[in-house]
């Protein structure tokens, strides 16, 4: 971690990240919850910076108090392939349970992002209480239905299907009214050609389905039309 990054947080900032929506913390008693948050690291990042790069050994726990995050990785000539993308609040802890584990894929900040850093030795101290072990092993179940989410949307042959199901799976896992999302990002989610993303974004415009903001913003007008087109 570079020292530049690092920032101080204030009571009022701790207070809300305190009672913030953070799943994986939910099982703590808020007291606990609120000294673990206080006494982490916190630290801002640029667009562009990776919190962490693939090969990296495995060191802790990253809360992501605003901003979006992507989950990359890279074959030998430098094709991107997107695992994941983060929001406010979610958690990024793959494989923080294993022994000498190393991440497979790059975490790479869409935006500009704020970080909470809890490293692992301190989380698995909190472990050995009950309710925190059950939750995380609700929140392991729920990663594997993710992943099994993502890989049926990845599965669809039509373009239209596939857009329209990453679409919904954004918007149901992000807190965020307006999609802050490259074509190139898009692309590298689903499989698709960034021209051929935009060709059926256009489609989508045109039918009142989406409306795009700015340069790289989406807005879901029509959600229910979304999913038509996905359970066709």
């Amino acid at each position: 971690m570079d020292n530049q990054n690092l920032t101080k947080i204030s009571e009022e900032e701790l207070q809300e990240l305190s009672n913030a929506e953070i799943r994986l913390l939910r099982g703590l008693p808020p007291w606990e919850r609120y000294e673990l948050l206080r006494t982490s690291l916190h630290a801002k990042f640029r667009k562009g910076d990776a919190l962490f790069n693939q090969g990296d050994p495995v060191e802790a726990l990253y809360v992501i108090k605003s901003g979006t995050v992507k989950l990359a990785t890279f074959d030998m000539d430098g094709h991107e392939q997107i695992v994941g993308m983060f929001g406010q609040y979610d958690t990024i802890w793959e494989g923080v349970y294993l022994k000498e584990s190393y991440y497979p894929y790059s975490a790479i900040c869409v935006t500009p992002v704020q970080i909470c850093i809890i490293y692992k030795e301190r989380f698995e101290r909190l472990l050995k209480q009950p309710d925190v072990a059950l939750r995380t092993i609700g929140l392991l179940s729920q990663k594997l239905h993710d992943a099994n989410e993502r890989n049926m949307i990845l599965s669809a042959g039509d373009p239209r299907k596939r857009l329209s199901g990453f679409l919904q799976y954004y918007t149901e896992h992000n807190r965020e009214k307006v999609m802050k999302l490259r074509l190139s990002d898009i692309a590298a989610s689903t499989g698709m050609r960034p021209e051929t993303v935009s060709r059926k974004l256009k489609e989508f415009e045109e039918e009142g389905i989406v409306r795009r903001v700015g340069q790289s913003g989406i807005q879901i007008l029509n959600f229910e039309a979304l999913k038509e087109i996905y359970e066709i």
